[in-house]
């Protein structure tokens, strides 16, 4: 039952008294949740369903990425199970020269399928919105990394798009956008992402 902005929940009990911090005690056992939402809530079957569905779109993706950073980190794992067949990899604004653009799965396959140097992604700040069967994720990542025998911290953002194909989530469209990059033993402090 409602009662302006407070909500009562009764509830049978084995008729001991319940302390509520600060609002004294019930021998009914009628709880008091104060600040109640003006409009109650009510999900139907419908939206519980689609609720589930995106919370279960979203732990496979993020899976999907774990599993795709996890064979890039490794350098001997074949990745395209994780792509569309017509998906596209590519470096934005500074990184559009140095990573190119590749499109479609065997291009992608490709561009790692010779030496690449050893590196190891941390992702974190994940966002991912999912529409039916397609998805937005963007993820930033700090990456420890050797390049020429030196070591060197590398920063970057993800901006991926996704696709459920044949029931399972596949990157349609991978963005690499850079952060910095910065020689490990110099540090950061220095790099142009620093200087504002």
């Amino acid at each position: 039952m409602r009662t302006g902005n407070v909500v009562n929940v009764a509830r049978r009990c084995d008729n001991s008294a319940i302390a509520l911090a600060g609002h004294g005690t019930t021998d009914e056992c009628t709880l008091r949740v104060l600040r109640a939402p003006e409009v109650a809530t009510v999900t139907t079957h419908d939206d519980l369903a689609e609720r589930v569905y995106v919370l279960e779109a979203k732990d496979e993706i993020r899976r999907l990425m774990a599993a795709y950073v996890h064979a890039r980190d490794l350098a001997n794992s074949s990745i395209d199970d994780y792509f569309t067949d017509d998906a596209v990899w590519e470096g934005i604004g500074r990184l559009a020269d140095i990573l190119g653009r590749h499109v479609g799965r065997d291009a992608i396959v490709e561009r790692f399928a010779g030496p690449v140097p050893p590196v190891l992604h941390l992702l974190a700040n994940e966002s991912i919105t999912v529409t039916g069967d397609d998805a937005v994720g963007y993820w930033t990542y700090l990456q420890p990394s050797v390049l020429g025998g030196r070591a060197y911290w590398a920063a970057a953002r993800y901006h991926n798009d996704f696709r459920r194909q044949e029931g399972s989530w596949r990157i349609r469209h991978l963005r690499i956008e850079g952060i910095f990059e910065a020689p490990y033993d110099q540090g950061w402090a220095q790099a142009e992402f620093f200087q504002r």
